[in-house]
Protein backbone atom coordinates (compact mmCIF):
# COMPACT_ATOMS: atom_id res chain seq x y z
CA UNK A 1 0.00 0.00 0.00
CA UNK A 2 0.91 3.33 -1.08
CA UNK A 3 0.87 5.87 2.15
CA UNK A 4 0.55 9.48 0.58
CA UNK A 5 1.68 11.93 2.67
CA UNK A 6 1.31 14.90 0.70
CA UNK A 7 3.89 17.54 0.27
CA UNK A 8 3.97 19.97 -3.01
CA UNK A 9 1.62 19.50 -5.57
CA UNK A 10 4.65 20.54 -8.07
CA UNK A 11 6.18 17.06 -7.37
CA UNK A 12 2.91 15.93 -9.46
CA UNK A 13 2.65 14.82 -12.59
CA UNK A 14 -0.32 13.45 -14.71
CA UNK A 15 0.75 11.18 -17.71
CA UNK A 16 -1.62 9.86 -20.25
CA UNK A 17 -1.55 7.65 -23.33
CA UNK A 18 -2.12 10.33 -26.61
CA UNK A 19 -4.66 7.47 -27.58
CA UNK A 20 -6.53 7.79 -23.80
CA UNK A 21 -6.65 11.58 -25.18
CA UNK A 22 -7.67 11.81 -28.40
CA UNK A 23 -9.96 8.51 -28.92
CA UNK A 24 -12.08 8.03 -25.92
CA UNK A 25 -15.57 9.83 -25.92
CA UNK A 26 -17.07 10.44 -21.68
CA UNK A 27 -19.09 12.19 -20.20
CA UNK A 28 -17.79 13.43 -16.56
CA UNK A 29 -18.35 16.30 -14.73
CA UNK A 30 -15.69 18.61 -13.79
CA UNK A 31 -15.34 17.11 -10.09
CA UNK A 32 -14.78 13.73 -11.67
CA UNK A 33 -12.32 15.02 -13.96
CA UNK A 34 -10.50 16.24 -11.12
CA UNK A 35 -10.53 12.99 -9.53
CA UNK A 36 -9.28 11.55 -12.20
CA UNK A 37 -6.64 13.86 -12.73
CA UNK A 38 -5.72 13.63 -8.96
CA UNK A 39 -5.31 9.91 -8.80
CA UNK A 40 -3.31 9.32 -11.82
CA UNK A 41 -1.05 11.73 -11.00
CA UNK A 42 -0.35 9.31 -7.97
CA UNK A 43 1.17 6.61 -10.57
CA UNK A 44 4.35 5.55 -10.79
CA UNK A 45 4.74 5.49 -14.13
CA UNK A 46 7.66 3.03 -14.34
CA UNK A 47 5.27 0.22 -12.54
CA UNK A 48 4.18 -3.18 -13.88
CA UNK A 49 0.82 -2.52 -12.21
CA UNK A 50 -1.13 -0.40 -10.35
CA UNK A 51 -0.98 0.01 -6.60
CA UNK A 52 -3.35 0.44 -4.03
CA UNK A 53 -2.96 4.72 -3.16
CA UNK A 54 -4.52 5.91 -0.45
CA UNK A 55 -5.09 9.59 0.85
CA UNK A 56 -6.06 11.87 3.98
CA UNK A 57 -9.90 12.40 3.48
CA UNK A 58 -9.39 16.23 4.28
CA UNK A 59 -6.25 16.29 1.21
CA UNK A 60 -8.65 14.27 -1.34
CA UNK A 61 -11.69 17.07 -0.79
CA UNK A 62 -9.75 19.84 -1.31
CA UNK A 63 -7.77 19.11 -4.17
CA UNK A 64 -11.04 17.38 -5.93
CA UNK A 65 -13.22 20.72 -5.12
CA UNK A 66 -15.70 18.58 -2.78
CA UNK A 67 -17.52 20.87 -0.52
CA UNK A 68 -16.14 20.67 3.06
CA UNK A 69 -18.29 23.11 4.68
CA UNK A 70 -21.17 21.93 7.45
CA UNK A 71 -19.93 18.26 7.95
CA UNK A 72 -20.74 17.12 4.59
CA UNK A 73 -17.67 15.84 3.30
CA UNK A 74 -18.17 12.68 4.14
CA UNK A 75 -21.39 11.83 2.64
CA UNK A 76 -20.01 13.73 -0.67
CA UNK A 77 -17.01 12.30 -0.85
CA UNK A 78 -18.48 9.20 -1.17
CA UNK A 79 -21.29 10.66 -3.97
CA UNK A 80 -18.20 11.47 -5.88
CA UNK A 81 -16.60 8.37 -5.27
CA UNK A 82 -19.71 6.22 -6.17
CA UNK A 83 -19.99 8.12 -9.46
CA UNK A 84 -17.28 8.16 -10.80
CA UNK A 85 -16.83 4.15 -10.07
CA UNK A 86 -19.97 3.59 -12.13
CA UNK A 87 -18.65 5.77 -14.92
CA UNK A 88 -17.58 4.22 -17.92
CA UNK A 89 -15.47 5.63 -20.96
CA UNK A 90 -15.10 4.20 -24.40
CA UNK A 91 -11.71 4.21 -26.14
CA UNK A 92 -11.20 3.26 -29.94
CA UNK A 93 -7.82 0.72 -29.51
CA UNK A 94 -5.08 0.81 -32.06
CA UNK A 95 -6.73 -1.91 -33.92
CA UNK A 96 -10.26 0.30 -34.35
CA UNK A 97 -12.10 -2.04 -31.60
CA UNK A 98 -13.97 0.36 -29.32
CA UNK A 99 -14.02 -0.71 -25.65
CA UNK A 100 -15.56 0.01 -22.64
CA UNK A 101 -13.20 0.79 -19.47
CA UNK A 102 -13.72 1.73 -15.90
CA UNK A 103 -11.58 4.08 -14.18
CA UNK A 104 -11.36 2.76 -10.72
CA UNK A 105 -12.01 0.13 -8.55
CA UNK A 106 -13.19 -1.16 -5.29
CA UNK A 107 -12.64 2.03 -3.69
CA UNK A 108 -12.79 2.26 0.40
CA UNK A 109 -13.40 4.70 3.01
CA UNK A 110 -11.88 4.33 6.62
CA UNK A 111 -13.91 7.14 8.05
CA UNK A 112 -12.02 6.10 11.79
CA UNK A 113 -8.13 7.17 9.78
CA UNK A 114 -9.62 9.37 7.80
CA UNK A 115 -8.32 7.76 4.80
CA UNK A 116 -9.57 6.85 1.25
CA UNK A 117 -7.80 3.86 -0.48
CA UNK A 118 -8.11 4.03 -4.21
CA UNK A 119 -7.22 1.48 -7.14
CA UNK A 120 -7.46 2.24 -11.00
CA UNK A 121 -8.56 -0.42 -12.93
CA UNK A 122 -6.22 -2.92 -13.99
CA UNK A 123 -7.60 -2.38 -17.76
CA UNK A 124 -6.26 1.15 -17.53
CA UNK A 125 -2.54 -0.19 -17.80
CA UNK A 126 -2.08 0.51 -21.57
CA UNK A 127 -2.91 4.21 -21.49
CA UNK A 128 -1.44 5.18 -18.28
CA UNK A 129 1.79 2.34 -17.22
CA UNK A 130 4.92 2.15 -18.35
CA UNK A 131 4.38 4.27 -21.68
CA UNK A 132 7.45 4.88 -23.78
CA UNK A 133 5.75 6.84 -26.51
CA UNK A 134 3.23 8.83 -27.92
CA UNK A 135 1.78 9.96 -24.31
CA UNK A 136 1.53 13.56 -22.84
CA UNK A 137 2.26 14.73 -19.50
CA UNK A 138 1.40 18.08 -17.64
CA UNK A 139 1.62 18.88 -13.82
CA UNK A 140 -1.62 18.50 -11.91
CA UNK A 141 -1.86 22.08 -10.01
CA UNK A 142 -2.55 23.88 -13.42
CA UNK A 143 -6.19 22.04 -13.59
CA UNK A 144 -6.93 22.51 -9.82
CA UNK A 145 -8.50 26.02 -10.50
CA UNK A 146 -11.00 25.10 -13.10
CA UNK A 147 -14.35 25.50 -13.34
CA UNK A 148 -15.89 24.71 -16.38
CA UNK A 149 -16.42 21.68 -17.39
CA UNK A 150 -14.60 22.01 -20.39
CA UNK A 151 -11.13 23.16 -19.22
CA UNK A 152 -9.51 20.33 -18.29
CA UNK A 153 -10.63 18.26 -21.20
CA UNK A 154 -9.87 21.22 -23.69
CA UNK A 155 -6.46 21.47 -21.98
CA UNK A 156 -4.98 17.79 -21.79
CA UNK A 157 -5.90 18.04 -25.96
CA UNK A 158 -4.19 21.35 -26.51
CA UNK A 159 -1.28 20.16 -24.55
CA UNK A 160 -1.03 16.93 -26.38
CA UNK A 161 -0.29 18.83 -29.93
CA UNK A 162 2.39 21.34 -28.24
CA UNK A 163 5.11 19.24 -29.24
CA UNK A 164 8.20 22.42 -29.00
CA UNK A 165 8.49 24.70 -25.90
CA UNK A 166 10.55 27.37 -27.78
CA UNK A 167 7.65 27.54 -30.84
CA UNK A 168 4.13 28.10 -31.05
CA UNK A 169 1.83 25.20 -32.46
CA UNK A 170 -0.83 25.17 -34.76
CA UNK A 171 -3.47 22.94 -34.21
CA UNK A 172 -6.85 22.78 -36.44
CA UNK A 173 -9.85 20.35 -35.72
CA UNK A 174 -13.59 20.32 -36.96
CA UNK A 175 -15.63 21.69 -35.38
CA UNK A 176 -17.73 18.77 -35.24
CA UNK A 177 -15.02 16.66 -33.95
CA UNK A 178 -13.94 19.19 -31.41
CA UNK A 179 -18.07 19.04 -30.10
CA UNK A 180 -17.42 15.27 -29.67
CA UNK A 181 -13.87 15.40 -27.32
CA UNK A 182 -15.42 18.29 -25.52
CA UNK A 183 -18.93 16.19 -24.73
CA UNK A 184 -20.94 18.68 -26.49
CA UNK A 185 -22.19 17.23 -29.47
CA UNK A 186 -25.61 17.41 -28.24
CA UNK A 187 -28.68 19.52 -30.02
CA UNK A 188 -27.61 21.80 -27.03
CA UNK A 189 -24.70 23.16 -28.82
CA UNK A 190 -25.46 22.74 -32.68
CA UNK A 191 -25.45 26.15 -32.96
CA UNK A 192 -21.49 27.54 -33.73
CA UNK A 193 -22.48 30.59 -31.40
CA UNK A 194 -23.86 29.19 -28.89
CA UNK A 195 -20.73 26.26 -28.27
CA UNK A 196 -18.63 29.71 -28.49
CA UNK A 197 -20.05 31.12 -25.87
CA UNK A 198 -21.30 28.48 -23.61
CA UNK A 199 -17.98 26.11 -23.79
CA UNK A 200 -15.10 26.81 -25.49
CA UNK A 201 -14.69 30.73 -24.83
CA UNK A 202 -14.75 30.43 -20.91
CA UNK A 203 -12.67 27.38 -21.18
CA UNK A 204 -10.35 29.35 -23.38
CA UNK A 205 -10.09 32.05 -20.83
CA UNK A 206 -9.41 29.68 -17.73
CA UNK A 207 -6.40 28.08 -19.37
CA UNK A 208 -5.02 30.97 -20.37
CA UNK A 209 -5.26 32.35 -17.25
CA UNK A 210 -4.65 29.19 -14.80
CA UNK A 211 -2.32 27.31 -16.81
CA UNK A 212 1.15 27.19 -18.36
CA UNK A 213 -0.19 27.70 -21.99
CA UNK A 214 -1.04 30.83 -23.86
CA UNK A 215 -3.98 30.15 -26.37
CA UNK A 216 -4.76 32.32 -29.33
CA UNK A 217 -8.28 30.99 -30.98
CA UNK A 218 -9.44 31.81 -34.74
CA UNK A 219 -12.55 30.00 -36.03
CA UNK A 220 -12.15 28.81 -39.77
CA UNK A 221 -14.62 28.52 -42.77
CA UNK A 222 -15.92 27.23 -45.68
CA UNK A 223 -17.40 29.21 -47.63
CA UNK A 224 -20.21 30.80 -45.08
CA UNK A 225 -20.23 28.80 -42.52
CA UNK A 226 -17.66 27.81 -39.56
CA UNK A 227 -16.48 24.07 -40.09
CA UNK A 228 -12.81 24.25 -38.19
CA UNK A 229 -11.27 25.75 -35.11
CA UNK A 230 -7.92 27.07 -34.88
CA UNK A 231 -5.89 27.49 -31.94
CA UNK A 232 -2.06 28.72 -31.74
CA UNK A 233 -0.50 27.35 -28.87
CA UNK A 234 2.03 28.92 -26.99
CA UNK A 235 4.26 27.80 -23.79
CA UNK A 236 4.59 30.52 -20.79
CA UNK A 237 7.73 31.74 -20.19
CA UNK A 238 9.76 29.97 -17.27
CA UNK A 239 9.05 32.38 -14.97
CA UNK A 240 5.08 33.04 -15.34
CA UNK A 241 4.71 29.21 -15.03
CA UNK A 242 6.56 29.03 -11.86
CA UNK A 243 4.68 31.93 -10.82
CA UNK A 244 1.21 30.55 -11.31
CA UNK A 245 2.29 27.36 -9.98
CA UNK A 246 3.61 29.10 -6.87
CA UNK A 247 0.17 30.37 -6.29
CA UNK A 248 -1.63 27.76 -6.98
CA UNK A 249 0.51 25.24 -4.75
CA UNK A 250 -0.03 27.62 -1.78
CA UNK A 251 -3.80 27.69 -2.47
CA UNK A 252 -3.97 24.04 -2.42
CA UNK A 253 -1.18 22.74 -0.90
CA UNK A 254 0.25 22.27 2.64
CA UNK A 255 2.92 24.73 2.28
CA UNK A 256 5.75 22.40 2.54
CA UNK A 257 8.14 22.53 -0.09
CA UNK A 258 10.02 19.04 -1.31
CA UNK A 259 13.33 19.50 -2.49
CA UNK A 260 11.81 17.63 -6.20
CA UNK A 261 9.95 20.87 -6.00
CA UNK A 262 13.09 23.06 -5.39
CA UNK A 263 15.58 21.10 -7.77
CA UNK A 264 11.84 21.64 -10.18
CA UNK A 265 12.61 25.46 -9.39
CA UNK A 266 15.83 25.46 -9.59
CA UNK A 267 15.54 24.35 -13.15
CA UNK A 268 12.73 26.63 -14.03
CA UNK A 269 15.25 30.04 -13.12
CA UNK A 270 17.71 28.57 -15.25
CA UNK A 271 15.03 28.13 -17.87
CA UNK A 272 13.92 31.72 -17.94
CA UNK A 273 17.67 32.95 -18.32
CA UNK A 274 18.41 30.68 -21.24
CA UNK A 275 14.53 32.03 -22.48
CA UNK A 276 15.45 35.67 -22.37
CA UNK A 277 18.61 35.14 -23.84
CA UNK A 278 17.28 33.35 -27.04
CA UNK A 279 14.73 36.24 -26.89
CA UNK A 280 16.96 39.46 -26.78
CA UNK A 281 18.91 37.35 -29.99
CA UNK A 282 15.43 36.60 -31.78
CA UNK A 283 15.32 33.11 -31.55
CA UNK A 284 11.15 33.25 -31.74
CA UNK A 285 10.75 35.66 -34.65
Amino acid sequence: MKEELYLSLRDRTVRKSNNLIFNTHFNLTLQQQKIMFFLTSQINYHDKDFQEYTFRIVDFCRICDIDTVGGKSYKLLKEAIKTLADKSIWITRDDGIETLLRFIEKPEIDKKRGVINVRIDKDMKPYLLQLKKNYTTFELLYTLRFKHKASPRLYELLKARHFDDLKPYVYVVPIEDLRVLLNADTATYKQYKYFYNVVLAPAIKEINEQTDLIITYQPRKTGRSITHAEFTIELKPPIERMQIGDDIDYTFGNGQLSFAYLTRKRELEKQAKEYEEKKRQGAFE
